[in-house]
């Protein structure tokens, strides 16, 4: 369930929110990605106009009954588009996210099939890895594992076998990777943090060495073999990386003190591009967590919670506990 910055000012603002078919309202759902500015000036004509067919609903009404049904179920997903757009690695006028895998973490461009080889069609997949942080042992090291990821998993990509024609032209042409972060907890622990009473200077320092190195490993390597064909459709070949597209709003938390040569590695990558048009993503790691001997991601460890419930029932003189 896709949500964007119009419908949760109407929510802040005690307001409604008006439901159409996206076939009524030309070029709204397209705006509804790629610009949000235009999409609002859509959707405002479009709720004014009397000849056609909608309905208004309180937007408390529609969000509660959105978080109603991520409780029960846990199977419902929120993305917030625009962000994903604003953020993320795409020129959202040439290559709006419109779809992402459940958690969220992968965000790429896709275009519909209309038959299972339709050569226009993209399938998104992404190759995925994790830095154990835990074996970090400053921000410069952050480098060689870096370098080796980035030229291991762009490897995988041609190596594979990729069934869906749709699948390895979007591969092929954009060349995505997703590296993240693993054994966090761990490393937190490490360095005397909890979640609670975290160095938030110190993980916004790692976290943008985790980065620099990730991208600057992609830029290299497209000095040696070329950039992504798409590389156009990517920020990075304007010179724009995420140190420039992030919620400025963090900042509260931590001032962003940059410690990094990025205006270099920016005059590089308009100049050779990037190999991978994306490079990082914070997934999950369940499993493969499991594997390194490592805690979950970024998650805190969970623990078992276990409650015991005395009931003394009239007929017996000793209660019964029941876990």
């Amino acid at each position: 369930v896709q949500f964007n910055k119009l419908m949760y000012e109407r929510l802040i603002q005690g307001g409604n929110i008006t439901l159409f078919s996206p076939s009524d309202v030309p070029g709204l759902y397209e705006a509804f990605f790629a610009d949000q500015d235009k999409f609002q000036e859509l959707y405002e004509t479009a709720e004014r106009n009397t000849r056609l067919r909608k309905k208004t609903v309180r937007a408390s009404d529609l969000f509660s009954a959105f978080m109603e049904e991520r409780k029960n179920t846990g199977r419902i997903y929120l993305m917030n588009v625009d962000h994903a757009n604003d953020h993320g690695s795409f020129r959202p006028d040439l290559a709006p996210i419109k779809q992402s895998n459940l958690c969220c973490e992968i965000n790429l461009p896709t275009k519909p099939l209309d038959h299972i080889d339709d050569p226009s069609g993209e399938i998104s997949l992404c190759t995925l890895a994790a830095v154990n942080w835990g074996a970090i042992k400053k921000p410069s090291h952050f480098r060689k594992p870096a370098e080796l990821l980035v030229r291991a998993l762009d490897e995988l990509l041609d190596y594979q076998d990729y069934p869906i024609l749709a699948a390895e032209r979007s591969t092929m042409n954009r060349r995505p990777l997703g590296v993240g972060i693993i054994n966090f907890a761990y490393w937190m622990a490490k360095n005397d943090m909890t979640y609670t009473d975290p160095n938030l200077e110190m993980i916004d320092e790692w976290t943008e060495a985790w980065s620099y190195y990730l991208i600057k490993a992609s830029n290299v390597l497209a000095n040696e073999k070329g950039s992504c064909k798409l590389n156009y459709q990517t920020k990075y070949s304007q010179g724009i990386l995420p140190v420039d597209t992030y919620k400025k709003d963090v900042d509260e938390l931590v001032p962003h003190n940059p410690k990094m040569d990025w205006d270099k590695l920016k005059n590089a990558l308009k100049s050779n591009g990037i190999r991978n048009s994306t490079l990082m993503a914070l997934m999950p790691s369940e499993t493969s967590s499991q594997i390194s001997n490592a805690t979950n991601g970024i998650e805190p460890p969970r623990a078992l919670v276990l409650s015991l419930i005395h009931i003394s029932e009239p007929t017996r003189r000793t209660p019964i506990s029941y876990a």
